[in-house]
């Protein structure tokens, strides 16, 4: 199958632009021919850069020129899932949405025949609040990749010694900026230290780290911090807290409001290898081929 998948931007490495290059990788390394579109920067970044290595297709919307005919399109965001069904009326859709906030309302359309929730939070949100009849749901869980994260992991970077070492890769953002000071406060009160590592997309922290606290820019290969942490934390039960798990790590996870509210915390524990095994990229691939297979 030919395969466009279209989200809002795709550029750094964070939750949509990740979850959108395993599936795409999965999906090529199944045989089928994926292109991504997207906004992408005016310099090519690492992910751009990976994505290509992987053999997938990539292009910047201005770019676009409908010669690459899809038989499926895979969407996610408002806009470019506008976009698309504007301009393939007559090719089936999917819409993933990733989670319950307000942003990922879905659009509406007639040819979009699926919309794929990562999350059960996500499925309730849009049947209540949005109408979307259940029978247009479908639950697959968010891709990792277990070639990368599992509890086998070796890493040459030092942790602290004699304390805790909580590591939260985490993207910074309005979204996120309660939780990442609620983690500071959290670090002074239990006496653990704290590296975040993740894109600083706000720079909203004008005041100095203290000691405790490190901040590391976002990297590819995460799963070198993750192999030394003894817990992690993030939001949402995102694509972060599943790849914590697959290392073996339990994980905080903040629930945030839309306007980025605290809303509380849990902790996530280490399931069984066999709950977990739903997350396999491949796996997931699977379940996506299936579900373009039924809707052509």
């Amino acid at each position: 199958m030919k395969v466009i998948i279209s989200l809002m931007a795709y550029r750094t490495l964070t939750g949509s632009e990740l979850y959108t290059y395993e599936l795409a990788r999965a999906l090529v390394k199944k045989g089928h021919e994926v292109m991504i579109v997207s906004n992408l920067s005016d310099v090519m970044t690492e992910l751009h850069t990976r994505t290509k290595s992987a053999g997938i297709d990539l292009l910047d919307f201005k770019e676009y020129d409908g010669k690459f005919k899809p038989d499926i399109l895979h969407l996610q965001h408002l806009e470019p899932t506008k976009e698309f069904v504007s301009v393939f009326p007559n090719i089936p859709a999917v819409v993933t949405v990733h989670s319950e906030l307000i942003f990922e309302q879905p659009f509406k359309a007639e040819s979009i025949k699926k919309y794929v929730c990562v999350k059960k939070a996500a499925k309730e949100a849009i049947i209540q609040r949005d109408g979307i009849a259940e029978e247009m749901i479908e639950m697959i869980p968010i891709p990792v990749d277990f070639e990368r994260f599992h509890p086998g992991i070796t890493s040459k970077i030092r942790k602290p010694q004699g304390r805790k070492l909580v590591i939260s890769p985490m993207t910074v953002d309005w979204l996120r900026r309660q939780c990442i000071f609620d983690l500071i406060h959290r670090s002074f009160e239990e006496g653990f230290d704290l590296w975040i590592v993740g894109a600083k997309l706000d720079h909203y922290l004008n005041f100095p780290l203290p000691a405790q606290v490190k901040w590391f820019d976002a990297v590819w290969d995460i799963e070198r911090f993750l192999a030394v942490a003894d817990e992690t934390a993030g939001v949402k039960f995102g694509k972060m807290t599943i790849e914590s798990l697959a290392c073996g790590k339990p994980s905080w996870v903040y629930d945030v409001t839309s306007d980025g509210m605290l809303n509380g915390r849990m902790i996530a524990l280490v399931p069984p290898d066999e709950e977990m095994k739903q997350y396999d990229s491949m796996a997931v691939a699977d379940r996506f081929i299936d579900l373009y297979k039924s809707i052509l």
